[in-house]
Formats: C-alpha cells, structure tokens, sequence
C-alpha cells in the first residue's frame, strides 16, 4: 500500500531540490529526537513525497529507494547549523515540479493535516 510524506522544507529547500535529494538530520544537535527526522527512514519505495516550501506545495514525488545513513551535505553551508552532523539521505527522489491551482493546494494541505 502507497503512503504518503509530507516533507517541510525550509533553510535547506534550494540545495536539496537542485540536489536531487532529500535530507535530514537523524536527531536534534542537543541529541533529542524527532519524530520527523525518524519518519524519514519510514518511508518506503513506491511511496509518495509531497514537497512543501514557501507556503506551497511546489513539488511531489516518488521515492526510489531506502533512505540512508549520511554526514550533512556541504553544500548547506551554514543551513542548518543547529542540525547534528549524521543524517538520513535519500537520492534521487524523483521530484518533479508541481503545476496546481490554490485550491488544490489547500485541500491537500486540508487533507494531510487530518
């Protein structure tokens, strides 16, 4: 059965979308963890991944394979300072932009909030 993953992306959207990628710290710098940090390994081949930065949905995708185990890419720069340095990575998510009225884009933000 498909699922479907809501991903947030903030200070690191540009790196990750021109990337290929998806990435994430495994746990918080001060060691706690984080539901959504786990949820990334959770998610399976097959699966669904909708892409949501700057108040929209911009992108969806397929996942392609298993998340792994990786340091914080460089190219973050000084994003995500406050990160732990080991993460989840998942290539080649196979993201593709998005072209959706407002209206589509609320009921799917409606939708996965519930």
């Amino acid at each position: 059965m498909t699922s479907y993953w809501w991903v947030n992306h903030k200070q690191t959207f540009k790196h990750e979308i021109e990337g290929g990628y998806l990435s994430s710290p495994k746990i918080k710098s001060n060691g706690d963890r984080n539901y959504f940090y786990d949820t990334m390994a959770d998610a399976a081949v097959g699966d669904v991944v909708l892409s949501y930065a700057n108040g929209k949905i911009a992108y969806f995708g397929i996942v392609v394979e298993e998340a792994s185990t990786s340091i914080k890419p460089a190219e973050f720069g000084a994003a995500g300072d406050d990160w732990d340095n080991e993460g989840w990575h998942r290539a080649n998510p196979n993201l593709s932009r998005l072209a959706m009225g407002k209206w589509l884009q609320r009921a799917l933000q409606w939708h996965v909030t519930q």
